[in-house]
């Protein structure tokens, strides 16, 4: 993982590469808030991040890691691609959640609710526009963004907060559970073995022991539950970006793509609401170069910008 993910040109001054795995630098940050609690919990806590220049209120976008809901960090190296959302004139938020096998299933998509309260309920302090927030999630990550996004649209009126998502990224998500350990008629060649192994062995520690022959279960924790509500409900769902390796042994293509398939069919989104962009060559994120590349990440950030509301103002400025 750390050599391939070496390959990636990184912009020099966001990285600090002296680790084996590299880790973003946040020291050229001017002004930012640290290990901001959320909840009682030592997890329970969300960095922020504001940029050198722009407007506020900020639109913020939200970055949930990955980590097969047991591993990983809100400073690890899924937060450089939200660098490129700062010098765009984002805010720019980073959450730590409870981990599982302690803290099971839902625990980790509570806390990514919980989080957005926080950040909704504090918006004014922290100069932050709840009408503009955007959610990005890598693997793991990317099923909490999802999840988080299914209860905040299904919420009844009467729960909801002031916070509006206006596009998720969802990069390599977890979307289906049970779809990850039913095999394909034909089976991807590049989902290795162990690749189905490490991921049952997080959906284990997920869900709990025996979780895996427990369909309900599965469907609770997957997106499988949303999509019915969602069809059955007919309420509005976050514009979609969706970012797949062809080579991923973690999340396979074809089990992205199918949801990508059954959101398009039960949203009224529309081709420039719901992208699905599929890497050549690339394995899971994080395991070379080509989720950190920057004309992917800029393409990813502008489908944010495209879907802010109009009295949300920043600038383009890029390095």
């Amino acid at each position: 993982m750390a050599a391939a993910m070496r390959k990636a040109q990184f912009v020099t001054d966001w990285m600090d590469m002296k680790p084996n795995i590299p880790i973003p630098r946040i020291d050229w940050i001017q002004h930012k808030a640290l290990d901001l609690p959320y909840g009682d919990h030592p997890l329970q806590k969300l960095d922020l991040y504001f940029p050198n220049q722009g407007s506020t209120p900020y639109p913020l976008l939200i970055i949930i890691h990955g980590g097969g809901f047991t591993l990983m960090d809100k400073r690890d190296w899924h937060l450089y691609p939200g660098f490129f959302a700062l010098q765009d004139g984002f805010a720019l938020a980073s959450i730590n959640y409870r981990l599982a096998p302690k803290h099971q299933f839902p625990a980790a998509v509570n806390d990514t609710l919980a989080a957005l309260d926080y950040l909704s309920a504090n918006a004014n302090r922290y100069q932050l526009d709840p009408a503009n927030f955007c959610l990005q999630g890598t693997s793991a990550g990317g099923s909490l963004a999802l999840l988080a996004a299914f209860r905040l649209a299904l919420r009844a009126p009467e729960q909801n907060t002031s916070c509006s998502i206006r596009a998720i990224g969802a990069l390599c998500p977890v979307t289906s559970l049970a779809a990850l350990f039913t095999r394909p008629r034909q089976p991807n060649p590049f989902s290795f073995k162990l690749g189905r192994l490490l991921m049952r062995y997080s959906a284990t520690k997920y869900l709990g022991r025996g979780a895996l022959r427990d369909p309900e279960r599965l469907r609770q924790a997957g997106t499988e539950s949303g999509l019915t509500q969602l069809n059955t409900q007919k309420v509005a769902f976050p514009p979609t970006y969706f970012l797949q390796g062809d080579r991923d042994p973690l999340i396979p293509e074809h089990v992205t793509s199918q949801f990508y398939n059954q959101l398009r069919a039960a949203s009224n989104l529309n081709s420039s609401d719901l992208v699905y962009r599929l890497l050549p060559g690339a394995g899971h994120a994080g395991g070379g170069p080509e989720f950190f590349e920057t004309l992917t990440i800029k393409d990813l950030i502008a489908f944010y910008s495209a879907h802010l509301l109009p009295h949300s103002s920043f600038s383009h400025s890029y390095v």
